[in-house]
């Protein structure tokens, strides 16, 4: 009752207060509004070798979803953004709306350099089996403004094992903007991924062939 008592206090002297102040404080609770609402993060991509900014890596924020009946809902791409480092390697995402109040999963890459991922970090390929990435768990990823260090390709590494990682999603969904930068970058290893698939199926016709001849 005494917080009714409050709220009702503060609704009257509100009431009671010039038109000019009314429009002041409207504008304020606005403008928290909105700022709430309202979110850039700068990124400063660099080589985790050499230090030095890269310039023209792309970044893909993508915030997801649940629609569906409970027990039966799917998850899928609410919205996504994309953004690509300067000579200086800074790199800005700016999110409108609610979803600027939440954490997206995001992924930064240039061809020649390991993607880098907010969730997982990628290991190479498993030794036993060539397709299968090996990786671990990035831990503490916020949405802040952070220095990101891509890793330089390696020669043990396979892009048929990086290929789970890189996409954006499994399902393409409608939010991924179209024309993206993000896919047109990660085309760059599409002839490597077909290489390494054909070298792998002729490995294990190879295997069948010798099987038989025992």
């Amino acid at each position: 009752m005494a917080d009714k008592g409050f709220l009702a206090g503060l609704i009257q002297r509100f009431k009671k207060m010039d038109s000019k102040y009314k429009w002041i404080i409207g504008l304020l609770f606005a403008s928290f509004i909105l700022f709430r609402n309202y979110k850039t993060t700068t990124f400063r991509v660099l080589d985790a070798e050499t230090k030095e900014p890269i310039q023209g890596a792309v970044a893909i924020a993508m915030w997801t979803s649940t629609k569906g009946l409970p027990g039966l809902s799917s998850t899928y791409t609410a919205k996504a953004i994309e953004a690509e480092s300067d000579k200086n390697g800074i790199l800005k995402l700016t999110v409108k709306g609610k979803y600027a109040r939440y954490k997206p999963r995001l992924k930064i890459y240039k061809p020649g350099y390991v993607v880098w991922d907010s969730k997982l970090i990628y290991l190479g390929c498993r030794e036993d089996d060539k397709k299968r990435a090996r990786y671990k768990r990035r831990e503490g990823f916020s949405m802040k403004d952070q220095d990101v260090f891509l890793e330089p390709w390696k020669d043990e590494y396979t892009f048929i094992s990086h290929d789970s990682l890189i996409q954006p999603n499994i399902f393409r969904d409608e939010a991924i903007p179209k024309n993206s930068k993000y896919d047109k970058a990660i085309e760059y290893e599409t002839p490597f991924y077909i290489e390494e698939r054909n070298s792998l199926i002729e490995e294990y016709k190879s295997r069948l062939k010798k099987q038989e001849k025992k």
